[in-house]
């Protein structure tokens, strides 16, 4: 069990409940395309009232020193984690509470780490095999095929990335009713 520390209220069901929230929060890593580690001291941070040292995360988290201020560091270029105050040589830190932020956070992050390589690698194939034959004239119906099928895909990440990244600076606008209103309109279109 984790070592209390001042961070924490005594109640023991809190305890309980914040490391089942940080374990939660670690499991889902992967759909963000991060470490464990990393998503657990988010979530270790983000149930924090005020700004936690590395010591006490690393408490809590029976992490070592080199893992909790790489993760620290990563979550603090990401955007997710602020660096609050030095006291005593000791950097102490607190999470984005605001979530339409840590929404667009992660979507940010996602099309950053996921979508443009992809994108990128897709043009390359298209250009590898079309300049293999220079005229596309010349390219057999398989070529053609592969090509045009790469070409619907590569142009679907553009368009879906544009409207991400259209679509990002509006979270932060909008309130989760809105969003309600906006999502059954949708849905009552999709019908």
């Amino acid at each position: 069990m984790p070592k209390e520390t001042t961070f924490l209220i005594s109640d023991s069901k809190l305890i309980q409940a914040k490391q089942q929230f940080i374990q939660t929060w670690g499991e889902m890593a992967f759909s963000w395309g991060i470490s464990k580690t990393m998503a657990q001291i988010h979530a270790f941070l983000y149930t924090a009232e005020t700004p936690v040292d590395t010591d006490e995360i690393m408490a809590f988290l029976d992490i070592s020193r080199g893992s909790a201020n790489m993760n620290l560091r990563n979550l603090v270029t990401w955007g997710l984690v602020k660096k609050t105050e030095k006291n005593a040589r000791r950097d102490f830190f607190i999470a984005e509470k605001d979530l339409w932020n840590i929404a667009a956070i992660i979507i940010r992050e996602r099309q950053q780490k996921e979508l443009k390589p992809v994108s990128s690698s897709l043009k390359e194939i298209i250009t590898f095999v079309s300049e293999d034959n220079g005229d596309p004239r010349l390219l057999n119906s398989e070529e053609k095929s592969f090509i045009s099928g790469l070409k619907e895909l590569h142009d679907f990440l553009i368009l879906f990335n544009g409207f991400a990244a259209s679509l990002l600076p509006l979270l932060k606008d909008i309130g989760p009713e809105q969003l309600e209103q906006i999502s059954m309109a949708i849905g009552k279109n999709a019908d």
